[in-house]
């Protein structure tokens, strides 16, 4: 009988210590940080999700980049136009100011003011009374330099519109207005530049 009382004792003492470990691993549980406590663990804190928003573009963060151009000489006046790449030609001032004054002259009918402004080889096939006779009624307008090159036989060439506004009589093919384009052959530089004689083809019109 005294036996089985220990027994019967130590039983009891196991079952105890049994329940008791069980109590203990029943309230352990594992925290946020990974380890185990005993206690009560708080619930770890959400943090506040934050509304996404899309990366930028490269549009939105590069700053546009400026493209430099060259800026178009002035050259050009009321009475002569320039194209603007014919304006990037060194040459161009003086050849506008060679032809306001040609074409200044035509429209005051004033020979002595045109007749320097040509060479003696293009002067020889415009006497004054040709000269008289021709532009009698001739005003020019809408007048543009459209390009400067160099001629097959070494001279500036400036090519050039213009309309006319004259008599029938005085137009060709009795027109009252024609719209030509010509080329100037130019020689001499600066302030010495002259018309010299046109080669023949570089002439060419129609009626507007």
């Amino acid at each position: 009988m005294i036996v089985t009382g220990g027994i019967l004792g130590i039983d009891a003492l196991i079952g105890r210590a049994t329940a008791a470990a069980s109590d203990q691993v029943q309230h352990q549980w594992l925290t946020p940080d990974g380890y185990i406590t005993s206690g009560p663990v708080e619930p770890a804190e959400e943090t506040p999700s934050e509304p996404w928003v899309p990366p930028a573009t490269e549009d939105e963060t590069s700053e546009p980049v400026p493209i430099e151009t060259t800026p178009t000489p002035e050259v050009g006046n009321e009475l002569i136009a320039v194209d603007p790449a014919a304006a990037q030609e060194p040459t161009a001032p003086d050849v506008v100011r060679l032809l306001t004054s040609y074409f200044t002259a035509i429209n005051n009918h004033d020979y002595d003011s045109y007749q320097v402004l040509l060479t003696p080889a293009a002067l020889a096939t415009q006497t004054r009374k040709q000269f008289t006779n021709g532009f009698r009624s001739t005003v020019d307008s809408d007048i543009t330099l459209l390009g400067l090159s160099t001629a097959t036989d070494g001279r500036l060439l400036a090519q050039v519109s213009f309309v006319s506004r004259q008599n029938a009589e005085d137009g060709p093919d009795g027109q009252t207005c024609t719209r030509w384009t010509v080329g100037k052959f130019l020689e001499g530089e600066g302030a010495n530049l002259q018309i010299g004689k046109a080669l023949s083809g570089h002439a060419s019109h129609e009626a507007c």
